[in-house]
């Protein structure tokens, strides 16, 4: 089997609000095409239009080739070779940021092939399952204020987990991206009415979206909600504080956990070799794709950490989050943006699928070949965004 050619899928819907926080409305999706008629996706959480600009762009020397060109004509099993084969032959980019990104997609794309190539599911080819079943927890996000009330808030969120607790989920996060709408204190007492309606017997989690900035003022506020044993709190403080991170894991009993912007290994060890986070979030289709993914998940075993990743798109990175979980023995849930209860719920719902089944709280192990999502033709046609 070899890659005959790298596609690249800009997508977006027409309802985009850059007012709020939800990158589900658009999307970038590569698909890899072989000799063989095996095709493999992937998709990365960034703007559709520079992810393919940046994809396809031409080669210009040794350090600064194009990827597509790198891996065209390759074995997809090779994925490993590969992403060293990409990552240093565009390296004047791929060390961080959008295009080390792109290359995510490209990586779980060839995943996603190499596995149907086989016959098998991803995690076969990820060194087996080290669990029988992936744990999702319920992702609550009603978006930023935008001019409601903090009655009106507080009211949503209530009735969105009222929703994901009866639809059986064992584990839930409330994203309180609410800012200056509550206060501390007010924060604290929302936490306080979600952990009565969940109980004790529930994983709760808490998302405050980088809401303060200082140390002292996110370890002032974590410490009246202690009493609510949360799993972790996410993303308390901006990403490049890491002095603030390390004050802060050292101050409270909380869980710390961050890593949705982080870009390779590289940017996790500083954090990990600092004791400044005790969850680590990689983005599968940000921090280098399953490949790197992986290699970030192991620093944290070694370490007694957890992975916990972060994955806020389609049911392409659903799917391949479920098989990341499953060859890990230290990642006890995956993030999963309920299209029943999202607020842009086109792409999510309708780009790929199936949608998987939530039993008794869990998700079954795939058993279709590659990441056994494949994209709905008509959905691409009706939102793939073309050069006029």
């Amino acid at each position: 089997m070899k890659i005959t050619e790298v596609e690249t899928i800009p997508l977006a819907v027409e309802q985009i609000n850059p007012d709020d926080c939800d990158g589900q409305y658009n999307d970038f999706v590569v698909r890899i095409h072989t000799d063989t008629g095996h095709t493999g996706i992937g998709e990365s959480d960034t703007p559709p239009l520079v992810s393919a600009a940046f994809l396809n762009s031409p080669s210009e020397h040794i350090w600064s080739q194009n990827l597509c060109e790198l891996i065209v004509g390759e074995d997809p099993l090779e994925t490993e070779r590969l992403w060293e084969k990409m990552y240093n032959g565009a390296i004047y980019n791929t060390r961080r940021g959008l295009p080390l990104c792109v290359m995510s997609a490209v990586d779980n794309a060839l995943h996603d092939v190499a596995a149907k190539g086989l016959g098998v599911p991803v995690y076969k080819l990820l060194g087996g399952a080290k669990r029988s079943k992936v744990t999702p927890y319920c992702s609550i996000m009603q978006g930023t204020s935008q001019g409601r009330s903090w009655t009106q808030l507080q009211d949503i969120t209530y009735e969105a987990l009222a929703k994901g607790i009866e639809s059986g989920y064992r584990a839930f996060k409330i994203q309180a991206l609410f800012y200056e709408t509550c206060t501390d204190r007010e924060l604290a007492e929302l936490m306080h009415r979600c952990r009565e309606m969940v109980g004790t017997d529930k994983d709760l989690m808490l998302d405050v979206g980088y809401r303060w900035r200082h140390a002292s003022d996110a370890i002032r506020a974590m410490r009246r909600m202690e009493q609510e044993e949360l799993f972790f709190v996410e993303t308390p403080i901006h990403t490049d504080n890491i002095d603030g991170y390390a004050k802060l894991a050292a101050a409270i009993d909380t869980p710390v956990a961050m890593g949705e912007f982080l870009s390779s290994r590289f940017e996790f060890m500083e954090y990990v070799t600092r004791d400044a986070v005790g969850v680590l979030q990689p983005d599968l289709g940000r921090a280098g794709g399953l490949t790197e993914s992986r290699r970030i998940a192991h620093i944290a075993r070694d370490r007694g950490l957890m992975v916990v990743p972060h994955g806020w798109k389609t049911m392409i990175a659903v799917a391949t989050l479920i098989h990341y979980s499953a060859s890990l023995d230290n990642c006890p849930y995956i993030e999963y943006p309920d299209p029943d209860l999202l607020l842009a719920p086109i792409l999510p719902k309708e780009l790929a699928g199936p949608i998987p089944e939530l039993v008794d709280g869990h998700f079954a192990l795939p058993t279709a070949p590659g990441m056994g999502v494949e994209l709905n033709e008509e959905t691409v046609e009706r939102y793939r965004i073309r050069k006029e």
